[in-house]
């Protein structure tokens, strides 16, 4: 044994100096790595990773630490200013010698499977504080870089080699890992190559992809499993998941649920007794092995409550440690939430997403909720589809690490239809991945159902045996509204109020669904003044902050139960964006939808005579004149006009909740995207060309040099990775006196210098509006946006904010706001 080297040297408040052993550390590190990789047979891998991810054993490295150390005793006041100059935090490299040592010893030994192995783990150490590129779009290649360009003197790499070898593990323990590690390599590879062939033949693109996948899943289980154990030394805790305790769970779900269905009239209406008919299906349908499957119910079908049903029954048939409820929206994700939660203890459930607030939790449950989100360690986790897709693709160190909680896992996406068109490859290949590898069951849950098995380019491996399956009779409590197609003759914005209006009489109240904020707002403005002096008209949009949405909401709610209850019948009409069709609870007698896809008209469709309390309900698709339409950097939206005419225009009847309309649909709508690789990210680089992400994610990029195999460029790949490709900033708005209020203490924090905390950020959540480029510029013209923290927070000008609509980009400066 050499003289032991620290990985960690921490001086607490009371000036004791707390240190932990590298080899502590990394061993540590190895068994939380391995746990993770075990669910997909790589927990050899796991720990051959850990044992090597730091190589902190060098006098260049110590001293640095002590270094850092000394300082911070200095920073608390415990002891004089150290003699030595104060060290730059990160400034001496400790990744670099594990890459070095698996390449040294295993690669470029005649063995095609020891280079893929070598590189898969030396690609996860590399990259444990941040990603890099095993082949640049430049050609750079990353290995060489890290093997035979590095400064192997300045690292030190002898002395951490024997570190490795004879300090944190041994030459014999490290080969032999190497060697199972292997093995566990070339039975993945195996099972990725059996899963996509086709014919006995092989697309090497996904093994490529396969293997992307795996060293991004190998990286997130480092990276957590560093994370973890440096916490766990610094607060002297354990931080492990929480144990999942699926039996209390499925009996306090049925205790709620049988509460739910014991009114005396609720097996009295037909659509009580078909909700209670596919909750059960999906209760005895967890008793199924897991894969990928379709619930395919109607809207307002309970598929909430019916997912959430299979998900714990097959959490615990199968053994599964999580639960992940994806959302597609901000807008609903406050609603589901607090229904899932109803029904689960809620110590047991963590909400991730931008919009939590916990501003009733002292400093130390605060810090404890901060670790359960950066860690996902809950059994039960209600999200995003944006957080899941940064999990998956992104580049934030933060969001890969959450990738190894996605195995063993039962992962629900509500309304799976609002997975962007760009990101399909992508997604399809990651839950191939996750289904077939990590022991992950994935329900997919929509009304309108998309056939992402029908891309012939990353197709989704879905089993096709239905978890639901309705009679007729069954179905028909569903039928709530007539659809229309009027699309044949395009309306301008006024002649769409002028419409709206004609049909308010006998179709009270009216709903209009706009495809942009911009149309919405326009439209608004339309029907002001028109219709009457009893005419109410509300308007709800991204464009209003999460605060003001909360109110209309709240407002159109009374007026919609005013009007079902016959308390008042006054004229009323919401202008509304899609951000209402996925789940929200609201119920008008007859929707307006300008031109979109057949999922956002279905979804529009359910927000009309949604429990019957009209009697009847009509959707009316109506188009825009071509002047009117500012889609020219929505290009999926216009896609999806495009296959939902031509669907229409193939179809005898209008029938857009029929199977076959949606399949049709759908096989229009991707056949178009898949032409024009549009499902495979397309992005500009910095080159002037445009590449596929899927693509250069499926080693697509060729190398001169032809010594390494794997060509994947990983940190450029995440970093051009966007959910939403148009950048957006997030904004904080005047509105009401709490964000007028928030904006003060904000200002006058920035003012004396001072760093704004976390929780007063957290409660700047609820006045958030995130604008575009284009609109920031032109706010910023106007001088109407302030900046705060160095240009890190942005405040609205009150002249730009309207009490109405909210954002206002064409709001101009008056005589009385340039006088003080």
């Amino acid at each position: 044994m050499i003289s032991t080297n620290l990985a960690h040297l921490t001086i607490t408040a009371d000036g004791k100096f707390r240190q932990q052993a590298l080899r502590d550390h990394n061993r540590n590190v190895g068994r939380y790595a391995a746990e993770c990789m075990s669910y997909t047979g790589l927990a050899n891998c796991g720990m051959l990773c850990g044992l090597l991810h730091d190589g902190k054993g060098t006098q260049k490295y110590q001293e640095y630490l002590r270094s850092c150390a000394a300082y911070d005793a200095y920073d608390l006041g415990l002891t004089d200013k150290p003699a030595l100059p104060k060290p730059e935090r990160g400034s001496v490299n400790h990744t670099f010698a594990g890459v070095i040592y698996l390449l040294d010893r295993y690669h470029g030994k005649n063995s095609v499977l020891a280079d893929y192995t070598s590189e898969i783990l030396s690609c996860a150490i590399g990259s444990h504080h941040g990603l890099f590129d095993c082949l640049s779009i430049n050609g750079q290649n990353g290995f060489i870089k890290r093997v035979e360009k590095a400064d192997r003197e300045d690292i030190q790499y002898e002395e951490a080699r024997l570190s490795f070898e004879n300090e944190i593990s041994s030459a014999n323990e490290l080969d032999r890992l190497f060697q199972k590690s292997k093995e566990e390599i070339e039975k993945l590879m195996r099972k990725i190559a059996v899963s996509n062939s086709e014919n006995g033949e092989v697309d090497s693109d996904y093994i490529n992809m396969g293997l992307a996948l795996t060293s991004r899943l190998l990286t997130s289980a480092l990276m957590y499993a560093d994370r973890r154990d440096t916490a766990e030394f610094a607060d002297q805790t354990e931080y492990a998941d929480i144990p999942a305790d699926w039996d209390r769970d499925i009996q306090d779900f049925e205790k709620q649920y049988s509460q739910l269905q014991s009114g005396g009239t609720f097996e009295s209406m037909p659509i009580n007794l078909a909700r209670k008919s596919i909750s059960e299906q999906c209760r005895q349908f967890a008793e199924k092995p897991g894969a990928i499957y379709r619930l395919n119910v109607p809207t307002g079908g309970g598929k909430t409550l019916s997912s959430l049903r299979y998900a714990l029954y097959h959490a615990r048939a199968y053994g599964k440690k999580k639960i992940i409820y994806v959302i597609p929206l901000l807008t609903i994700i406050d609603q589901n939430a607090a229904e899932i939660e109803k029904y689960l203890p809620q110590e047991m459930v963590l909400e991730h997403h931008s919009d939590v607030m916990k501003e009733d939790m002292s400093d130390d449950e605060l810090h404890r909720y901060d670790l359960m989100r950066d860690r996902w360690t809950a059994p039960v986790v209600i999200t995003t589809l944006v957080q899941i897709l940064e999990i998956l693709f992104g580049d934030k160190s933060g969001c890969i690490a959450r990738m190894r909680a996605l195995c063993n896992a039962v992962i629900i996406f509500d309304e799976v239809q609002s997975v962007p068109m760009h990101s399909l490859a992508l997604f399809n290949s990651a839950l191939n991945f996750l289904a077939e590898f990590c022991r992950t069951t994935v329900i997919l849950c929509s009304a309108t159902q998309p056939e992402f098995d029908r891309l012939k380019k990353y197709p989704l491996h879905v089993t096709h045996t239905p978890m639901v399956s309705l009679t007729a009779k069954q179905i028909e409590p569903f039928k709530r509204q007539k659809y229309h197609d009027l699309i044949k003759e395009p309306k301008t914005l006024e002649e769409i109020a002028d419409f709206a209006l004609s049909i308010l009489d006998n179709q009270n109240p009216v709903m209009i669904v706009c495809n942009t904020r911009t149309e919405a707002k326009e439209l608004y403005r339309q029907l002001n003044g028109r219709g009457g002096e009893d005419l109410q008209i509300a308007h709800l949009s991204a464009s209003m902050c999460k605060a003001h949405r909360k109110t209309v909401l709240r407002e159109i709610n009374a007026k919609l139960h005013a009007i079902q209850t016959g308390e008042e019948q006054q004229p009323f009409i919401l202008v509304t964006t899609q951000l209402v069709e996925a789940g929200v609870n609201l119920s008008f007698r007859s929707v307006i939808r300008i031109l979109a896809g057949n999922d956002n008209l279905v979804q529009t469709g359910g927000r009309c005579n949604r429990s019957n309390e009209y009697g009847a309900g009509d959707v009316y698709l109506l188009k825009l004149t071509g002047e009117e339409q500012q889609l020219r950097n929505l290009p999926e939206i216009r896609m999806a006009q495009d296959a939902m005419a031509d669907n229409i225009f193939r179809h005898l009847s209008f029938e857009p909740e029929d199977s076959q309309f949606i399949e049709d649909y759908y096989l229009a709508l991707f056949t178009n995207i898949e032409e024009q690789k549009k499902s495979e990210y397309l992005f500009q680089y910095r080159d002037g060309k445009t590449y596929a992400l899927a693509g250069l994610l499926s080693g697509n990029l060729k190398a001169g040099d032809k010594t390494y195999k794997l060509h994947q460029p990983f940190k450029t790949a995440a970093q051009e990775y966007k959910v939403f490709p148009e950048n957006t900033y997030p904004v904080l708005v005047p509105y009401k006196e709490d964000g007028k209020k928030l904006i003060e203490s904000m200002r006058a924090i920035d003012r004396a210098g001072r760093i704004i905390s976390k929780t007063l950020l957290r409660q700047a959540g609820d006045y958030i509006v995130q604008v575009y480029d284009w609109q920031k510029r032109k706010l910023g013209e106007k001088s109407m946006l302030e900046s705060l923290a160095d240009d890190q927070i942005f405040i609205l000008s009150e002249v730009a904010y309207d009490e109405r609509y909210g954002l206002n980009t064409d709001a101009e400066w008056t005589m009385e706001d340039m006088i003080y």
